[in-house]
């Protein structure tokens, strides 16, 4: 993938980058990675299911043992 940024966009990351001691391209992928679970729902649908876990323990539990 070929991503072309503003000069502005760059500078800001190269700062950024610096501050934190790491590489523009560690920042850019966190930052996709929190987008993309943004928008899909990832974090919600995570969540419901540990939700549903805790629900139906006992069952759970039951089923494993057997």
């Amino acid at each position: 993938m070929d991503i072309h940024l503003s000069v502005k966009l760059n500078l800001q990351l190269q700062e950024i980058a610096k501050q934190q001691e790491r590489e523009i391209s560690e920042i850019l992928m966190d930052a996709i990675a929190e987008y993309v679970e943004r928008n899909t729902h990832e974090a919600d649908f995570r969540a419901q299911v540990q939700q549903t876990m805790k629900t139906h323990h006992w069952l759970l539990s039951e089923l494993a043992e057997r």
